[in-house]
């Protein structure tokens, strides 16, 4: 059976009922003091809870005051030492504040906790976000993170918070605590105040969290439970997901330090948000349809939405290059002025050749008709990656063009006609 006592205006505990009683006998507390265990509304004096009726009779009257201040200013850290400032009259008063305000000063105020961990998620969930996309570059299928790119940023944001989690939990293992509860004062330690908590007790907890806390950060359920573990907190009980597993431990701090830390944060949220709204409108922006003029040419035509214009870097501003927003797709049209007498195979075979040490171009060939315009096509794939390749090649006038479709996810368009892409840069020729 734990107890808590209040000493010197803060909770101290907990300790089990033997401690209680070697202290009140050593008279580092007296019947005045007032105690709490979990299951009790409210802070009682010790001298009206039953289980330390039988110390209070054994036990001689506390010292009178003036002794009683002597000693207790002798030991006492200066911070707690008493003086014109902190008298006993503001000592009494601090242990006749409600028990509710008492209990919330040692498990920290909602509003600390909240923004604690907010700054937490927040910081590690960008962080994971960062790394999984990286990652997964690397490991999916084109065609999987193709998928993963196209997800809507809610499907994003559910796969990334548990992400911020797992983080969470490593850096306190690591690090003793987390840095939105460290600027906060806050620390959470296990019921049994005997133990520490390992990896596992962090990652357990930081899941409760992610359960009973946020719902799994799902929309609407996660503001209901964040509301109801609030009103848990204000009431002076533990949060859903402490109960029975872990307390939260508060230190006093600064009015500053607290608004500093909210600023902090409510920064750091707004930025995410600010950069999430600009996020947005790009892609707005990108996915509309746009007119570009083709520069060798003059002609204009429409490009379809989701495509972006590069400036290739070629000094005689033949290429011209458009990447496709989610990365996956690429396309560049060029030109060459070659001699009269050279042919659309031996314009291919050139191209082939300048190639070959990026791209293995299959010996298949195809003639295809556009508009009356003879057009030649070879397929490859880039050797350092499962990319597939499309040359698209004809002649007209003095220049060769040759269109290149480039797709990371391996997919074969084989009617180049369907291509919308394709066909917009046709028409700017």
């Amino acid at each position: 059976m734990n107890w808590f006592y209040s000493k010197d205006g803060e909770p101290i505990g907990p300790h089990d009922t033997e401690y209680i009683r070697k202290i009140y006998i050593s008279n580092e507390i007296d019947s005045a003091t007032l105690m709490w265990q979990e299951g009790m509304a409210e802070w009682t004096r010790l001298d009206q809870l039953s289980i330390f009726a039988d110390i209070r009779n054994s036990t001689p009257p506390p010292l009178p005051k003036e002794s009683r201040e002597n000693s207790e200013n002798k030991g006492a850290p200066k911070r707690f030492a008493k003086t014109n400032e902190y008298s006993d009259q503001n000592v009494n008063d601090e242990y006749n504040v409600k028990s509710k305000e008492i209990i919330i000063h040692y498990q920290g105020g909602p509003w600390s906790r909240y923004f604690a961990r907010m700054f937490d998620i927040s910081v590690f969930s960008f962080v994971f976000a960062i790394l999984f996309l990286n990652l997964s570059y690397w490991i999916m299928s084109s065609k999987d993170y193709e998928v993963l790119m196209n997800a809507s940023e809610y499907t994003f944001g559910i796969l990334v918070v548990p992400g911020g989690f797992l983080i969470n939990s490593v850096v306190i293992t690591i690090f003793g605590n987390s840095p939105g509860k460290l600027f906060f004062g806050l620390r959470a330690v296990p019921v049994n105040s005997s133990t520490k908590f390992g990896f596992q007790g962090n990652l357990i907890r930081e899941i409760r969290v992610w359960f009973y806390g946020m719902a799994l950060a799902l929309p609407i359920l996660s503001i209901v439970t964040m509301f109801l573990n609030y009103r848990e907190v204000s009431l002076g009980r533990p949060a859903r997901y402490d109960v029975g597993f872990a307390n939260m431990k508060a230190e006093p701090i600064g009015k500053i330090r607290r608004a500093m830390g909210m600023i902090v944060t409510g920064v750091l949220l707004l930025g995410l948000i600010a950069q999430n709204v600009v996020e947005n409108q790009k892609a707005a922006e990108t996915s509309r349809p746009k007119e570009w003029t083709n520069p060798a040419t003059g002609v204009s035509t429409t490009i379809p939405g989701g495509w972006v214009y590069q400036e290739a870097e070629n000094k005689n501003k033949r290429l011209f290059q458009f990447d496709y927003s989610n990365g996956l797709k690429g396309t560049i049209i060029g030109f060459e002025t070659v001699g009269r007498n050279i042919g659309l195979s031996e314009y291919a075979d050139a191209v082939k050749e300048a190639n070959s040490e990026a791209v293995l171009i299959h010996d298949e060939r195809k003639h295809i008709v556009i508009s009356g315009v003879q057009l030649l096509r070879m397929d490859g794939q880039f050797k350092s990656e499962k990319w597939h390749v499309t040359y698209i090649m004809f002649k007209k006038e003095e220049k060769f063009w040759r269109i290149i479709i480039i797709d990371t996810t391996g997919q074969v368009k084989e009617d180049i006609e369907s291509d919308s892409m394709f066909v917009a840069l046709f028409r700017s020729i």
